[in-house]
């Protein structure tokens, strides 16, 4: 028995066995035939089941279209009432019928939801190996409770009493401190999306930025979810919830084209939005760079270069605008904060634009940027102005780069990290920064737009779509070798603010001109057959499986070929120095293979590994266990948390 069919088998029986309490509270004969027919009618939809839907969204999908086990008692109920107590057989078959008629219909409505099942979470295994997700670690405060996802509203709290969960605190080690308005804290488990998966329902979380500020979405599991199978509520989070402000209008205000004009308008007023994105800057290239603040004015107009009016310390300390529309807000106590820019205005922190503009005085140009504070949001007051000077070493930094560096080198070809700093300022070739591993081993640009990593690339940047986050890249001629500095968008800079650190590589030739062209194989070419791979490597230290497996145990590798002579497989053993080119080695870890390849969709306890190539489904046997990649042509063999062996059987490999 399967163990998809195990847990059919103890949520049907966990069902059966509330129906049969409820109709012993009901006297009638027909008790232990509609217990028959119920059971009856759960295996048959399980077993109409598709593949694909026989998991725990399946199931509950039987159970939810079932209905509650106490509606059976209560139909039989109506029969014994006194009016319906009469001595003719009509009324009881009547009320039978009408059982029958709603498992049939029921079942009806079982088949046709089964077609287009609702996006549910998956079930989580009975044992789990805890995942970081950096993006969640912290405190995070309840601000609000809905029924659904899309029913929160940032400017409406929806949930009118106390909150009944006050705050959830994800730690780096799986646990997660709950408190609540009854009990001070107590501790459960977290993985990766999810909290509690050591159980057989865990809660699932949820990310979304709304109107500038991240909220997480926790599933409140209660015996409405457990027990009658209903959708679970979410529980509403926020990091900061100092800044969710219910029940505020924002303040509309017209554009204008000096700052000393504008004008506050009433809510009757038409007024035109300014778009933040709406159109890429290019009429200003000059707002490029790093902007130091050097004051802050009531009216631009006010604005003394030779005398500071602002006396006391200013929260805002500078502003780095990177190209393509990407800008970071760093203030006094070391926080920096992400948002975008157009050509008129820049997204602020508070989510409301922020107009901008450069304005020359006595030969000196000078960034003008309104600053939104909760009086501006809420009371509709005028903001003031952050004055900012731009950084002139910062300016003839960003002009070199961008005329030497993005002009005369070209990014296309593989990239080797070499170190992983603080500030672009700090990197020395001569002196390594970074003394432990470096996570990113290397990273190759393709002309299409791809790389080798979970990265798409544009110009001078790098897009990952899974968790949406932009990391600019920047490439430098130092001592007249090209280097990258590319952004590291961990959790510290998406969910607390700071500013990123760079990881550092340096570009080296494709391993076609670094290696000789006869060290390449090709799997399924027609050339590469065991004599061409003896006329390179020399004769091996063994021959198995009637000449088909080639055994170099000096390079600790395997070659397998077909029955009719090319190349089929290569087995990269403990002990091989190469690497993939996603910088995947034997030295890596189960760890880095789900990050870089995809988590595995689910885990199987079996028997027998060998031979199970179903795509990212990870089997399991005790100590050992195997994915297959097979879209990526790799195959993983791991002991614990190690890599045993690659199996590789698709492309070009370049022997080391």
């Amino acid at each position: 028995m399967t163990s998809e069919h195990l847990q059919w088998q103890k949520l049907k029986n966990n069902y059966l066995k509330q129906v049969e309490q409820a109709l012993a509270s009901i006297d009638h004969p027909k008790n232990s035939d509609i217990l028959k027919d119920v059971d009856s009618h759960l295996e048959t939809k399980f077993n109409e089941l598709p593949p694909e839907h026989k998991n725990w969204e399946g199931y509950q999908n039987i159970l939810i279209e079932m209905g509650p086990p106490q509606d059976y008692a209560e139909l039989l109920c109506e029969e014994t009432q006194p009016a319906m107590k009469r001595k003719f057989g009509i009324n009881r078959f009547l009320a039978i019928m009408f059982i029958m008629v709603l498992i049939v219909v029921g079942g009806y409505l079982i088949y046709t939801t089964q077609k287009t099942p609702p996006p549910t979470p998956k079930i989580a295994e009975n044992t789990f190996e805890f995942e970081l997700d950096e993006r969640i670690l912290g405190k995070w405060a309840a601000v609000d409770f809905v029924k659904r996802i899309d029913d929160f509203d940032p400017s409406k709290k929806h949930w009118q009493g106390d909150l009944f969960l006050k705050s959830l605190t994800f730690k780096n080690n799986g646990a997660l401190l709950c408190s609540n308005d009854k009990v001070k804290t107590y501790t459960r488990l977290w993985t990766k999306g999810k909290a509690n998966p050591d159980r057989e329902r865990p809660a699932f979380y949820y990310l979304r930025n709304l109107n500038g500020q991240t909220y997480l979405f926790y599933e409140w599991i209660n015996g409405d979810v457990t027990d009658r199978g209903r959708a679970p509520s979410y529980y509403v989070l926020s990091q900061n919830p100092e800044n969710v402000e219910f029940n505020t209008i924002k303040p509309l205000i017209h554009i204008v084209q000096e700052p000393s004009k504008e004008v506050k308008s009433e809510p009757p007023v038409k007024t035109e939005q300014i778009q933040i994105m709406q159109t890429p800057l290019v009429e200003k290239p000059s707002v490029l760079g790093k902007w130091i603040a050097v004051d802050c004015v009531k009216n631009a107009d006010n604005f003394n270069p030779n005398q500071r009016q602002y006396k006391k310390p200013m929260m805002l300390t500078e502003l780095h605008f990177a190209s393509p529309g990407t800008v970071y807000w760093s203030f006094r106590n070391e926080t920096v904060k992400q948002t975008s820019f157009g050509e008129l205005a820049a997204e602020s922190v508070m989510g409301q634009p922020a107009k901008y503009f450069i304005k020359t005085i006595d030969g000196e140009e000078f960034l003008f940027i309104e600053w939104i504070t909760l009086e501006v949001t809420k009371q509709g007051k005028v903001p003031c102005y952050y004055v900012l000077r731009q950084s002139s070493a910062t300016s003839s930094e960003n002009e070199s780069t961008k005329s030497s560096s993005v002009n005369s080198f070209n990014v296309v070809g593989r990239w080797i990290s070499v170190d992983f700093v603080r500030n672009i300022e700090n990197f020395r070739p001569q002196k390594k920064q970074w003394t432990g591993d470096l996570y990113l081993k290397n990273l190759t640009f393709y002309k299409n737009g791809s790389t080798s990593g979970p990265w798409t690339w544009k110009q001078n940047y790098l897009w990952r779509p899974g968790d949406r986050t932009k990391a600019n890249f920047t490439i430098q001629e130092i001592q007249g070798t090209a280097y990258l500095f590319m952004e590291w968008m961990s959790g510290d800079v998406t969910i607390r603010g700071q500013k990123p650190a760079y990881y550092v590589l340096k570009k080296t030739q494709s391993p076609s001109n670094t290696l000789s062209r006869n060290r390449k194989i090709t799997f399924g070419a027609n050339y590469c057959t065991a004599n061409y791979v003896r006329s390179i490597l020399g004769s091996p230290n063994r021959i198995d499986m009637n000449g088909r497996m080639l055994r170099y145990d000096n390079l600790n590798l395997d070659l397998l070929f077909s029955r009719n002579g090319p190349l089929s497989e290569a087995h990269l053993n403990r002990g091989y120095k190469g690497e993939l080119e996603t910088g995947i080695s034997l030295a890596s870890s189960k760890h880095d293979v789900f990050i870089t390849y995809g988590q595995p969709t689910r885990t199987v306890q079996t028997d027998k590994l060998s031979g199970r190539n179903d795509e990212r489904v990870l089997y399991q046997k005790g100590n050992t266990s195997r994915i297959y990649y097979g879209r990526k042509g790799l195959v993983f063999w791991f002991g614990d948390n190690t890599i045993n062996q690659i199996v590789v059987f698709k492309g070009t490999m370049f022997l080391e």
